[in-house]
């Protein structure tokens, strides 16, 4: 009996992507939805009133999801769901009908599920979101897969998949090729499953996907283990439990483990086979994974009775019986009343051995019964699913129809509105004629200093569009892929995870949640800076009362480490500068210092007066910079991520940000830092008011 991991490519919870855009449509004019813009122009009040609520119900929905509950989700789901539709939001109504589609899931409402995912492709659609579409075309593989409808999974699946490629989506087109390989094994095509596994494993090994090699290895294993190539299936279980080693993936660990043991069985290498068994189960009562120990007490049993061990058979049998009975696991059950009987019978014990078998007899009876009520109900699905699909398309074709007669109508009204202007424009051009031609060379030297102007300012506009547009896709992508990754973990293994385990991988969504609004709201300051929307107001400030203020803000972020701030400032020190901005800067770099310091460290912030001006000094006694690194913080066109340890690195950005804020302050802002002792932001404002 070989267990195996089959990793589904699940995003359950990519709800936090789609709140990046709705959160960057509503501060960045015109950067996500043109069209709502123009389509509500005349009615703004209401229309910024509206998408408030409905992101407020789709944060909280999201929340509730988070914590599972399932019921109070669906409802501010679907009420999120009614606004966005209302304010023809097509990209986030799909996202609702796909987190919809993953509650019904979880309940086990497949139908439900099918029908919000078709719902979901059909918004997606509308909006082009092609992600979108390559998910819900993926959960709908999976869903008919549970059903164990796997000619209807592959299809979706091969969607999902060519969506992908046309994205370049590498992750996502690996996970593809491994639920397509486990369509092709659970349908009995095994030359195809390992065509598509080495497809999956080929990519999983340029990406260093660790955890997605070891699982694609585990699955190849078991497929050759059915061929009877144990050898060659040992080997791919060994490379599984070493890079499950690597990465401290205890239940991967527990399952190639699991497989290394059941491999060593049919090779009759019994006492091996024990071992590795009991590393197994040891592994697996440690992470509380109640079903695999029932599997692996099931394993040793099948080895100490190959073993002629009566006495440690009994023992793990009696064990693996409890499991199986308390966690309602009718299959292994089934199996272990079969080895029962035969080691009665090979104990020539004919009255327990014909005990055993009735109970087998009864057992496998309920489960048939049980098989054919759900393929009665998985009969109904398909006919509920084909006549959806058939009512979907009689819809589109409607759409399509509509549509067509609108574009005519509109193409009919451009044309008037056309030859009108054109019979206008030519009667303007008889009138000005003569004067364009008498002012001729006078018009040419003016535009000649217009069109000087304006490509200055275009190249400005557009070296600063190149910018922005950069950072968003190295900074907001990464910080959306940890939370893809973790909240498809947590949807996939919820119910193997224990509570610290849970808590652990929603502190990291936490974590990249809060970057995620750090990077945005220094996204925006600074695009403000750019196109000189910041109003600066300066006054004269108490340097100490500011910096008293900012660390009160930040000390419970600095307490979580351990970390005390300190300060070293004269009472009477006063600046002369914009206080908004100011206290972002100084923000950004006690952030940091918290961030870059060790647990249990001090950060300490200095201000005195050298000539006529006020130096700040945030110091922190983390890792450091070196020197080759140093120079390249402030730089725009500077790519900054590899600065920091790998566990603490940064965009770089909120430096940019500080610098733009100092200047703008009659200010200099600089660093100095020893590599491994630590490191010293220092800026200067003015005591006084200077033209």
């Amino acid at each position: 009996m070989l267990k195996h991991l089959a990793k589904v490519k699940i995003f359950s919870l990519k709800k936090y992507i789609s709140f990046l855009f709705i959160i960057i449509c509503f501060n960045v004019n015109g950067l996500y939805s043109n069209d709502s813009i123009k389509l509500f122009g005349n009615n703004t009040k209401l229309s910024n009133y509206n998408q408030d609520m409905a992101t407020a119900f789709y944060l909280e929905a999201e929340k509730l999801l988070n914590e599972y509950k399932l019921s109070e989700s669906g409802i501010l789901f679907r009420k999120a769901l009614k606004s966005f539709l209302a304010e023809m939001k097509f990209k986030e109504a799909g996202d609702c009908y796909s987190n919809l589609g993953i509650i019904c899931e979880m309940n086990s409402k497949n139908q439900e599920a099918i029908e919000n995912y078709f719902l979901a492709i059909e918004f997606y659609e509308k909006a082009e979101f092609k992600p979108g579409l390559a998910d819900s075309y993926n959960n709908l593989g999976i869903v008919y897969c549970i059903n164990q409808q796997y000619e209807e999974g592959l299809k979706f699946y091969l969607k999902s998949l060519k969506i992908e490629e046309e994205l370049g989506n590498e992750e996502g087109i690996s996970y593809s090729y491994g639920n397509i390989g486990l369509v092709y094994r659970k349908m009995g095509n095994i030359p195809k499953a390992i065509e598509y596994y080495n497809k999956s494993l080929s990519i999983k090994t340029r990406l260093n996907d660790k955890k997605g090699m070891a699982i694609t290895y585990g699955n190849l294993g078991s497929i050759y283990v059915k061929m009877d190539s144990i050898s060659k299936a040992m080997i791919l279980f060994e490379n599984a439990l070493n890079l499950h080693e690597q990465i401290g993936n205890k239940e991967g660990q527990g399952y190639a483990l699991h497989n290394i043991g059941d491999a060593l069985i049919i090779e009759g290498e019994y006492s091996r086979a024990v071992d590795y068994l009991n590393k197994s189960l040891s592994i697996r009562i440690e992470i509380g994974d109640e079903k695999g120990q029932t599997s692996s007490l099931y394993s040793l049993a099948e080895a100490y009775y190959k073993m002629s061990n009566r006495v440690e058979f009994l023992h793990k049998a009696q064990e693996c019986y409890n499991h199986a009975q308390t966690a309602d696991q009718k299959e292994i059950l089934l199996k272990l009343i079969f080895l029962y009987y035969l080691f009665y019978q090979s104990e020539q014990n004919l009255e327990q051995a014909l005990e055993f078998l009735e109970q087998y007899t009864e057992l496998k009876s309920e489960i048939d019964e049980q098989i054919r009520a759900e393929q009665i109900l998985e009969m109904q699905a398909r006919f509920d699913t084909e006549k959806k699909e058939l009512e979907i398309a009689e819809k589109d074709t409607r759409i399509l129809y509509l549509e067509q007669e609108k574009q005519i109508q509109s193409l009919k009204i451009k044309n008037d509105r056309l030859l009108k202007i054109f019979l206008v424009v030519i009667l303007l051009f008889i009138c000005v004629i003569t004067y364009i031609l008498f002012k001729r060379n006078r018009f040419k030297t003016k535009m000649n200093v217009l069109l000087n102007s304006k490509n200055k300012e275009l190249e400005e506009a557009n070296s600063t569009k190149n910018k922005f547009f950069s950072i968003i896709s190295h900074d907001l992508s990464n910080y959306a892929s940890v939370m893809d990754t973790v909240s498809g973990m947590i949807k996939r293994k919820y119910k193997m995870m224990d509570a610290e385990m849970l808590a652990k991988n929603m502190e990291i969504l936490n974590n990249s949640a809060i970057l995620n609004k750090k990077v945005i709201k220094n996204l925006l300051d600074w695009a403000m800076a750019q196109n000189r929307r910041i109003s600066l107001n300066p006054d004269y400030h108490n340097l100490l009362n500011l910096c008293s203020e900012l660390i009160e803000s930040l000390q419970s972020i600095a307490a979580s480490k351990s970390i005390k701030i300190t300060t070293s400032i004269e009472s009477n020190i006063t600046v002369f500068a914009d206080i908004n901005t100011v206290k972002t800067v100084l923000r950004n770099l006690i952030s940091n210092a918290i961030k870059f310091s060790p647990e249990n460290s001090e950060i300490h912030i200095l201000g005195s007066i050298i000539n006529d001006k006020v130096e700040i000094i945030v110091r922190d006694f983390g890792q450091g910079i070196k020197a080759d690194e140093l120079v390249l913080l402030f730089k725009p066109d500077v790519n900054t991520k590899r600065i920091g340890t790998p566990e603490n690195k940064g965009t770089g950005f909120g430096l940019i940000l500080c610098k733009e804020f100092v200047e703008m302050n009659n200010g200099e802002i600089y660093a100095k830092s020893e590599f491994g002792k630590g490191t010293d932001f220092i800026f200067t404002l003015p005591i006084k008011y200077e033209k």
